[in-house]
C-alpha cells in the first residue's frame, strides 16, 4: 500500500500555502471557512444556501411548507422586514420565519424584538389583547393627569 504524499497548493480565498493531502489533491482551498467563502461567493447562492439551512431545521420540528409557502419565506427574508413592527433587518441571522407550533402555519418574518414578544405572550392574543387595554389605560391616565 502505497503511501500518499501531499501537494502544496495555494488558497484562492486567503492567498496561504496549504498541503493537499486527499486521495485525488482535490481540496482548492486551506480550510472549511475558505471553502465556504469560495463556494458561495455568488450572493444569491449564498442567500439560497442560508435559507435552506433555517428550513431544514423547521422542517426537523415537524413543519410541512409547500412549495407556494417556501416561495412566500424566501421572498419575506429578501425584503427583510419585521411584519409587526416594520423595522428593516439588517442580518440575516436575526431574521426569524415565525410560525404556529402546533398547525406550522407560516405567519411572516420577524424581528428579534417582536419574536420574543410573540414567546412571552405564549402565542395567546387574549394575553396581548389585555395588554394592549393595560398600556392605553396607563396612557390615559398620565394623558389626564392623575398618578
Amino acid at each position: 500500500m502505497s503511501k500518499v504524499s501531499g501537494v502544496i497548493k495555494t488558497c484562492p480565498v486567503c492567498g496561504k500555502e496549504f498541503v493537499d493531502n486527499s486521495k485525488n489533491h482535490s481540496k482548492s482551498t486551506c480550510s472549511n471557512s475558505c471553502r465556504y467563502i469560495n463556494n458561495y461567493k455568488d450572493l444569491d447562492k449564498r442567500f439560497e444556501h442560508k435559507v435552506e439551512l433555517r428550513l431544514n431545521v423547521l422542517k426537523l420540528n415537524g413543519a410541512k411548507f409547500g412549495p407556494e409557502t417556501i416561495a412566500k419565506i424566501k421572498n419575506d427574508l429578501r425584503v427583510g422586514r419585521c411584519q409587526i413592527c416594520g423595522m428593516k433587518i439588517p442580518e440575516f441571522r436575526n431574521m426569524h420565519i415565525d410560525h404556529d407550533h402546533v398547525s406550522q402555519t407560516y405567519r411572516g418574518v420577524l424581528c428579534n424584538k417582536c419574536n420574543w414578544g410573540i414567546g412571552f405572550l405564549q402565542d395567546n392574543p387574549v394575553i396581548a389583547e389585555r395588554m394592549i387595554a393595560y398600556l392605553r389605560h396607563a396612557d390615559s391616565l398620565l394623558i389626564n393627569g392623575a398618578r
